[in-house]
């Protein structure tokens, strides 16, 4: 019987070590200054190549990333590290006000690193930010030092630009949209006067620096399809498994997303013209009907970082999240990306 198992053990060796792509999840918490931020790692972590995917928000989770497996395809190249930042989704303990800014982000972001490093020693390491997560990994760049942390960013949709003017590409995709439906004579009188409403919402309003007017002003952008060029594509995202038998606690997750909006200084915020002291290969990604950050924000960027055409990626059918609603593409670019980048090492 002895015998029998050893020879056992021995042929499931042979056998796992033969698997290129062996899939693991693994869960921890990082915790630091107060606040237990989960982390969850996920996908091929043999490769050596761990992609860091930072959310939206701020104040949002990576739950729907991870529940929905929208970038299952990555994951069998590659590791993939899910982590919900501080006071933000299904992040515990007490988060001061004061702790809730960019350089404390930033912090957390290094300590991640730092120890993903001690845990698993990954060969590469790469950066992934959606949205505000884009707005977190452009500041991270920009400090001196972090650049050499990581082989590439994959910037999605992300806020490197959240001024003035960003405000008015936002608030004139809403305005142009409100008007192209009345225009149309097909709505009827109480969608007209709803939209009308609408654009005088923005009567007097010169920037996005009142949190309560930048909750209105995306509740407009979703209504004009901003966030998903398809609202089919919306669908069943948030439902009765999310709120009563998954892991997060939703009441818990929206407390904590108004807490970091109510908190978090980023509106004005512009980096634009320090763009081009990011040297890390970039992959700047958008989709071509976003309403919050226009696509017109991932053209300046990528002019501003000098980047190739080819390394400005617009996804047609996609609004603010191609990563939902053209999956497949999205995966491919993401993964040519990474290949391309480690070949030229």
């Amino acid at each position: 019987m002895g015998q029998a198992r050893f020879l056992f053990i021995v042929a499931t060796v042979i056998i796992l070590s033969g698997c290129e792509n062996l899939q693991y999840d693994d869960f921890y918490y990082l915790r630091y200054k107060g606040t237990d931020m989960p982390v969850v790692v996920r996908g091929n972590i043999p490769s050596g190549v761990f992609i860091i995917y930072m959310h939206g928000g701020p104040g949002g989770s990576t739950y729907a990333e991870r529940a929905y497996e929208m970038l299952a395809a990555t994951e069998e190249k590659f590791a993939m590290v899910y982590y919900d930042q501080r006071a933000s989704g299904n992040s515990q303990g007490k988060t001061e006000a004061s702790q809730i800014n960019i350089d404390q982000y930033i912090e957390d972001l290094e300590v991640l690193i730092a120890q993903l490093d001690d845990r698993y020693t990954p060969e590469h390491i790469f950066l992934l930010g959606h949205s505000w997560g884009g707005t977190l990994g452009t500041a991270f760049l920009l400090k001196e030092g972090n650049q050499e942390k990581v082989d590439g960013w994959i910037k999605v949709d992300g806020g490197h630009n959240l001024s003035k003017d960003a405000y008015e590409m936002s608030r004139d995709y809403v305005i142009d949209h409100a008007e192209a439906v009345i225009a149309s004579g097909s709505a009827k009188e109480k969608e007209v006067e709803e939209w009308q409403e609408i654009i005088s919402y923005y009567d007097g309003v010169e920037t996005w620096d009142d949190p309560f007017f930048v909750i209105g002003h995306s509740g407009h952008v979703g209504r004009a399809n901003g966030y998903f060029h398809d609202p089919a594509n919306e669908e069943g995202l948030i439902d009765g498994e999310l709120i009563f038998a998954s892991e997060n606690n939703i009441i818990a997750y929206l407390l904590q997303n108004l807490n970091v909006i109510l908190h978090m200084d980023i509106w004005n915020l512009d980096f634009t013209s320090r763009l081009s002291e990011i040297e890390v290969p970039t992959l700047i990604a958008w989709g071509r009907h976003d309403g919050i950050l226009p696509v017109e924000l991932g053209i300046q960027a990528k002019e501003a970082m000098n980047l190739p055409d080819k390394n400005l990626v617009i996804f047609e059918n996609s609004a603010h999240v191609p990563q939902i609603e053209e999956p497949v593409l999205f995966n491919a670019t993401v993964i040519a990306f990474i290949e391309k980048t480690l070949s030229e090492k």
